[in-house]
């Protein structure tokens, strides 16, 4: 796994900004068959996507959008398994986030004419 820039993930990753757009890269070498590289936000399955490049890698890129505080040390799995049988292989990170100022957005709402 790794991000738009190459740059390795494990464990916690960031601190991002909230509202930045994200993308993430799961990559996996060979298999036969290939096997499926999906993205899991959680237990919830959240992207399955992935093409086949270089005829031995399958990628999957996983972009988010936006991130908020919802996404606050939200984990992200790789999952690739070419089989029913055996266990997917597994990779995961937890999503770590600077909180945007809302400071100056809540100073303007307080503003009173006298």
């Amino acid at each position: 796994m790794m991000d738009e820039h190459g740059q390795h993930l494990h464990d916690v990753v960031g601190p991002y900004d909230e509202g930045s757009t994200l993308t993430f890269i799961c990559e996996v070498d060979g298999g036969d068959p290939y096997p499926n590289v999906t993205w899991w936000r959680g237990s919830v399955l959240f992207d399955d996507d992935f093409t086949i490049i270089k005829q031995r890698f399958v990628r999957n890129e996983l972009v988010l959008k936006k991130v908020q505080r919802t996404d606050l040390m939200m984990e992200y799995t790789c999952k690739a398994s070419n089989t029913h049988v055996g266990k997917p292989t597994t990779a995961s990170f937890q999503l770590d986030l600077n909180r945007e100022n809302s400071f100056s957005s809540l100073h303007q709402a307080y503003i009173f004419k006298i």
